[in-house]
């Protein structure tokens, strides 16, 4: 097997090539392909066509799935998918149509967020359907010194409670928001493998920052 990287943008992102996931890896392609997701944080296996069982399969070389919080979207042959669709189902508008529209980081609003998502892109637009991720270890480097002692402290308040594209339905609003009460994360996460800082906020789900007031107070004076 040989598995080949290469890098597609400078922020982030490397396609992978010279592998089969609808195969079970061994563990060196695991691992390789491991050290490039942190490296890159974004790949890209194109033309892998592969079924749901294999998606699940090759989603565990990774570590433990999620079932995702939102019991309605869970599928109901494999509960570790959630299909995100725009089409309409059923003559109505998709639960999932708007799902993403706005930047986030997936699970924010809850206590443990997943390492990370495995996407299978099985129909593709004629135009558009362009999907954007960005660096938030970079907007965490850009910034100043003293703009970085200064969040490093801080905490938000993530509430899905927030998101406008989950409240369609009343009866599903109100059980989404007993199941993921609001949660509090800090602002800077560091990775505990690369060890790097990231921007942990969501335009999303975060509704407050917590603590800020007392901070900024601290630094500001009065002349």
């Amino acid at each position: 097997m040989n598995i080949n990287i290469r890098p597609l943008a400078f922020g982030l992102g490397a396609e992978v090539t010279g592998i089969s996931i609808d195969k079970p890896l061994d563990s060196e392609a695991t691992k390789m392909i491991r050290k490039a997701w942190i490296q890159y944080q974004v790949l890209v296996f194109p033309d892998a066509g592969i079924s749901s069982a294999q998606h699940i399969e090759f989603s565990k070389e990774f570590g433990e799935l999620e079932i995702h919080p939102f019991k309605h979207w869970r599928g109901a042959k494999h509960p570790e998918i959630i299909e995100v669709t725009n089409r309409a189902i059923d003559g109505k508008k998709s639960e999932t149509a708007d799902v993403g529209r706005k930047w986030h980081s997936d699970g924010a609003y809850t206590l443990r967020p997943p390492t990370g998502s495995l996407l299978h892109c099985r129909a593709i637009p004629h135009v558009g359907g362009t999907t954007w991720f960005t660096n938030m270890y970079m907007a965490y480097d850009t910034l100043s010194e003293a703009m970085k002692a200064m969040i490093e402290k801080l905490e938000v308040v993530n509430d899905v409670r927030i998101v406008n594209s989950y409240k369609r339905d009343t009866t599903q609003s109100a059980e989404h928001a007993r199941d993921n009460p609001p949660v509090v994360q800090p602002m800077v996460l560091q990775h505990p493998e690369s060890g790097r800082k990231a921007l942990y906020l969501s335009e999303t789900v975060t509704r407050r920052i917590s603590g800020s007031w007392r901070i900024l107070r601290s630094h500001t004076s009065v002349r």
